[in-house]
């Protein structure tokens, strides 16, 4: 009987030895790293460190705060944000990093639109009327700027504006409700799924874009990659490996001869129309892909001047609470950027 009691035990500790003996690197399944995973970049990236990938569809996640959690966990790794939203993050005391940053954004990357037949043919035509955004993200911020530049102030969690704004928690209940007339107009991203389609449907009217040189633009629309300070910190060459990751496939995608390969990647990996695809990578007009900075000075640089601008626009979030300079640059790893030791861009 005890021979027996220790064969069984030798059994498991073998079955659980090697059931946990692969280690995984957990990726957040957007465009990029579709591309990414599909060519085969990303296993190639962390095997020779041990690691497989897993994506996450976070697509999937409507609970606010659960990519939050999903980092603490360790069930994902790394998450990526415009500087708006990245900084929300620092602002409520979750620990985070940077290890990635893009250069500035286009104009078209976030635009106020209302449906083609509706009686508001530009925003001067919304005054007293309802726009639909979502806080704390890429329409809100621009909304602000771009009725800001025509005169006149959206509501705010401060004070009321000439324009209404209904907050709603994802781009698909923005156009559920617009679709429905119960709001006016969007402010968001054209090169999201939902709407994209309802454009090529010939069923949206542009009512007006970025002011020329615009905050958002040039600092707040700029994407980061980040992940938790206790993850990073433990294992700095995983990071290493995912900003070279995200700068390879970047470069690729946004070279024309590999645009349309991309969106047929997208299309088929993210399961959504070829037309779609094409016009989120392939349409130069409004593509939003933008290359690496690798100026670790830059992109502080650029946070810095965020927060300020938006707080001369009156933004709540930077009014009630925000980052100082020397929180700012412990938040970009400078490990990550051009000439540190982690560096993505060094030889």
């Amino acid at each position: 009987m005890k021979k027996q009691c220790v064969y069984f035990l030798l059994l498991a500790a073998l079955w659980a030895g090697s059931a946990f003996a692969e280690n995984y690197v957990y990726l957040p399944l957007d465009n990029t790293i579709a591309v990414a995973a599909h060519k085969g970049w990303a296993a190639e990236a962390f095997a020779p460190f041990g690691y497989k990938v897993k994506t996450v569809d976070l697509s999937t996640v409507k609970i606010s705060g659960a990519t939050a959690a999903m980092l603490d966990r360790g069930d994902l790794n790394f998450s990526s944000a415009m500087a708006y939203m990245a900084t929300d993050y620092k602002l409520n005391g979750f620990d985070t990093k940077v290890i990635w940053a893009a250069q500035p954004t286009i104009r078209k990357s976030v635009l106020v639109f209302g449906l083609k037949d509706s009686p508001y043919k530009s925003i001067a035509d919304l005054k007293g009327q309802t726009v639909g955004s979502i806080r704390y993200c890429c329409g809100y911020a621009a909304a602000l700027e771009i009725f800001n530049h025509a005169g006149y102030n959206i509501d705010t969690d401060l004070k009321k504006g000439a324009v209404r704004v209904w907050i709603a928690p994802s781009s698909t209940q923005i156009q559920q409700a617009l679709l429905a007339n119960k709001i006016q107009a969007a402010s968001d991203h054209l090169q999201v799924t939902a709407h994209t389609e309802a454009y090529l449907q010939g069923l949206y009217r542009v009512l007006d874009t970025l002011p020329e040189n615009s905050v958002y633009q040039r600092y707040g629309g700029r994407a980061y990659y980040f992940g938790t300070v206790k993850w990073i910190d433990a294992h700095p060459e995983l990071a290493k490996a995912f900003a070279q990751l995200v700068d390879k496939t970047k470069n690729w995608m946004i070279n024309p001869a590999n645009r349309e390969e991309a969106a047929q990647i997208i299309a088929k990996d993210l399961r959504i129309p070829i037309g779609v695809a094409r016009f989120q990578n392939a349409n130069l007009e409004w593509s939003s892909l933008a290359p690496s900075e690798h100026s670790w000075d830059k992109t502080v640089e650029s946070l810095k001047q965020c927060e300020k601008e938006y707080k001369n626009l009156g933004e709540p979030l930077y009014l009630k609470k925000s980052l100082s300079d020397k929180d700012l640059e412990a938040f970009v790893d400078k490990r990550f950027f051009e000439g540190g030791q982690y560096s993505a861009f060094s030889n």
